[in-house]
């Protein structure tokens, strides 16, 4: 008796299916990255709301400490002593706080060259106020309400006033999308960006120190013409 054995052809993906196969992982990419992207846009900008939140604490502390004084703004070139840095060590003591996720490089900048590691940079005279992620007290000495605007993501240029907050005026923290400000109250709100002025200087009497173009000068807190 002859034992027959059957052997099993065994093939391969032909070129169609495996085209059908790669079109259905193409598919399904298209459908999971955008929403995994949006995510990781919304908890950035979550944890940029919570950085402001922190910065507004120690800005309020700092002021209730010093007779009503905020620390002093300084301008694009000043040093770290001109602004966020008078916070440390006492009303702030990590770094952390004035790293926005949402920003590249997600580091702080010290004498114009990144840090590998933020929490060894020094903070005396290096951290100039342009380089941060964050921009803080636009028209001190003018009216300050509980809704005045108080810090928010750095804006695009230094040029930029309150009537011209939109994309070209925002910074790159959140792409084209908008920025996060808190405020004196330190409710943080996000702005979105668009073809219109986001401040309204009547219902704001301090931004009108922005629109004008003025600074905060350091010796009496005041604003003066600026550069």
């Amino acid at each position: 008796m002859r034992q027959i054995t059957q052997r099993r052809s065994s093939r391969g993906f032909t070129l169609v299916e495996l085209l059908v196969v790669i079109t259905i992982i193409g598919i399904l990419a298209a459908m999971v990255f955008p929403a995994m992207t949006s995510a990781m846009r919304r908890t950035a900008r979550m944890t940029c709301g919570q950085n402001l939140k922190q910065i507004q604490i120690a800005l309020e502390a700092y002021f209730n400490d010093n007779e009503n004084t905020y620390p002093f703004t300084g301008t694009t070139g000043d040093s770290a002593n001109k602004h966020f840095g008078l916070l440390f060590p006492r009303w702030c003591t990590t770094e952390t706080i004035f790293i926005c996720r949402g920003a590249q490089p997600r580091q702080y900048k010290a004498d114009n060259k990144i840090d590998q590691n933020p929490t060894g940079m020094t903070r005396t005279d290096s951290l100039k106020a342009g380089e941060n992620c964050y921009a803080y007290a636009f028209g001190l000495g003018a009216p300050n309400t509980a809704d005045s605007p108080l810090a928010c993501d750095q804006l695009a240029s230094t040029g930029v006033t309150s009537q011209k907050w939109a994309n070209s005026g925002l910074g790159s923290n959140h792409g084209t999308e908008g920025a996060n400000v808190v405020y004196r109250d330190g409710h943080v709100d996000f702005k979105q960006a668009t073809s219109d002025g986001q401040w309204n200087t009547k219902r704001y009497p301090a931004m009108k120190a922005v629109e004008k173009g003025r600074v905060v000068d350091p010796a009496n807190a005041a604003p003066v013409a600026g550069e």
